[in-house]
């Protein structure tokens, strides 16, 4: 089976050994290492704080995976069928195997030192829907700004036969969501996606069919060449109904619906088409990969010895004059960072002067005698849930708005590559006429820049309310008027002194809660920045190896560089000549 297409993947990898191109040689052993194991490969993506891991975990039937408000999810968790227990894949090819669910939990989550030495985790299972070779993959968050955990979320996701996407129901679809799904999914050829709109069970029950259906007809709008399917779904539900045996609830929850599009899929007779036909796929996007990086190095040959040290001349002049560029872009990341600041801040004040108003109502209403319980435990409590509402609702715009500068800074810096690096970019005689670079241009982004860079979850804020955020409010408990029981005439007179004191400490609180959000904005913007700049030396370097290793060839021989400029055309001829 596949014989046709292992012997032209071979050529490909012929071709990228002799060329010594890394990348496409990565793709091809992993497409190897599929179509030898020949299972059928459902992925699970999402942004953080989609519900992607307890999703899994109703399917499992238990928690198995670790949930919460921040990002939980660190490795890639490969669900297969067997008798429960775990396998931890290392990088340098040791296995680590385990039965404790603890364990999995302490990798997984706690542990992002080991995590960046793990190739992959294997939880074994002895679920129905995974026998005959069928695989799920839990990933992290397609959003989650750690590079380490985006970049392994990439190199799965073209591996895929079937993704579930899931969407949060209580909220609007967003922009990222719509350009992960043009341009990672579709542009890798994956079409055959299953959208879960999970947290059903957080909107009203007579409103989920209107927001199902405007979920399907956006994605329809936007996506008209796929066949939208959306399941609603509750996670919380379905695992609550298999705890306690309610048949019914599991109806409601959606989990039999899942289980039926997840069978449906696995029995399909078309299923070894559709596998020949993925498989088929990412070898023609394999060859692809090989066509460009093949067009840059016949490029690097055509040039003269001459051609090649003005390049490198070129490339390095620029390496010592681009400081008045680099303090530009960094001077537009932070007159964006500071936009955003000052966006968010708006939306903080708005938030607590609201709660200041309950919080004031609440005091007005107070009929009790236990003030000291009411400020260290009732008060703190409600300000802990409305904060948390806050970020759960405020965090996906702060990552459109960071991913919106990730954008611009790639864009920025793909251009400067295209016309200061990279050869016969442009005309020379243009660039000798323009020696600044525009800072705002929008430009087709250079795929070696835009791998890795997403925006991360709001980790950084949630922490913030287990820390001293809410310290103010709870001291007020110190106040000799609260040290003592209050008839109800003597707490009518204190009123205003309480709302007084009460207005003065949540002050505080909103400036700390301010500065943290601030600050989680400035960390990811510097993130952002950061691994973008690096990814732009990279190529720099990159570019210069690659026209030092030309020099080299000049120099060693003339019929040696005929040759291999020889093997460059012969090998590009030959892939337009294949047939996938």
């Amino acid at each position: 089976m596949h014989t046709a297409l292992l012997t032209e993947i071979e050529q490909y990898r012929s071709t990228a050994e002799q060329f010594q191109l890394q990348q496409p040689l990565q793709h091809i052993e992993h497409l190897l290492q599929d179509i030898e194991s020949d299972a059928y490969t459902f992925i699970v993506v999402g942004e953080f704080s989609t519900g992607k891991s307890s999703f899994i975990n109703a399917l499992i039937g238990e928690p198995l995976l670790p949930v919460g408000v921040i990002p939980t999810t660190a490795t890639i968790n490969v669900l297969q069928y067997g008798e429960p227990h775990i396998d931890i894949h290392y990088l340098d090819g040791t296995i680590e195997q385990a039965n404790s669910s603890a364990i999995l939990d302490q990798f997984i989550a706690k542990r992002l030192d080991d995590a960046s030495h793990i190739n992959y985790i294997n939880v074994f299972q002895p679920l129905s829907f995974l026998k005959n070779n069928v695989l799920l993959i839990d990933t992290p968050g397609l959003n989650d700004v750690n590079e380490l955990r985006s970049d392994i979320t990439y190199q799965y996701i073209p591996r895929a036969h079937i993704v579930f996407f899931l969407l949060d129901c209580r909220t609007p679809l967003r922009q990222s969501e719509f350009t992960f799904l043009t341009d990672t999914l579709l542009s890798q050829g994956l079409d055959r996606i299953v959208f879960v709109a999970n947290f059903a069970d957080a909107v009203d029950e007579a409103e989920l069919p209107l927001i199902v259906e405007r979920i399907k007809r956006e994605l329809q709008a936007a996506l008209p060449e796929l066949t939208i399917d959306i399941i609603p779904f509750s996670a919380v539900e379905a695992i609550d109904a298999i705890a306690e045996q309610d048949d019914e609830l599991l109806h409601i929850s959606g989990y039999y619906d899942v289980h039926k599009k997840i069978t449906a899929l696995c029995e399909s007779s078309s299923r070894i088409e559709e596998t020949a036909r993925r498989y088929k796929q990412r070898a023609a996007h394999i060859q692809f990969e090989l066509a460009d990086a093949l067009q840059q190095l016949l490029l690097l040959s055509e040039q003269t010895e001459l051609q090649l040290t003005m390049q490198k001349e070129k490339v390095d002049a620029w390496q010592e004059q681009q400081h008045i560029f680099l303090r530009d872009l960094e001077a537009y990341r932070d007159e964006q960072v500071h936009d955003f600041k000052q966006m968010a801040s708006k939306s903080v004040a708005t938030f607590f002067k609201k709660m200041e108003s309950e919080l004031i109502e609440r005091i007005e209403l107070y009929e009790g005698s236990q003030f000291v319980h009411f400020f260290e435990k009732e008060i703190p409590a409600m300000l802990r849930s409305k904060m948390k509402h806050w970020m759960e609702q405020y965090a996906p715009h702060l990552h459109v708005l960071i991913s919106k500068l990730e954008q611009s800074l790639t864009d920025v810096l793909t251009t400067t590559l295209q016309q200061r690096v990279y050869i016969q970019a442009i005309p020379s005689e243009e660039l000798a006429e323009s020696e600044s670079v525009n800072i705002r241009v929008q430009k087709t982004s250079d795929p070696l820049l835009t791998s890795g860079l997403m925006i991360g979850g709001a980790s950084t804020l949630f922490l913030a309310l287990g820390g001293t955020l809410l310290l103010p409010i709870m001291a007020m408990v110190g106040l000799p008027y609260l040290q003592k029981k209050m008839l109800q005439d003597q707490l009518n007179k204190l009123r205003p002194q309480v709302i007084s004191d009460l207005q003065v400490n949540l002050l505080t609180v909103q400036h700390d809660f301010e500065q943290n959000v601030h600050t989680f904005i400035e960390d990811n913007a510097n993130k952002v920045y950061d691994s973008a700049l690096k990814r732009y030396n990279e190529a720099i370097n990159t570019q210069q190896q690659a026209i030092y290793a030309q020099q080299q060839r000049i120099a060693c021989s003339a019929q040696d560089e005929k040759e291999h400029q020889q093997n460059i055309y012969t090998a590009l001829n030959s892939y337009k000549l294949l047939t996938i």
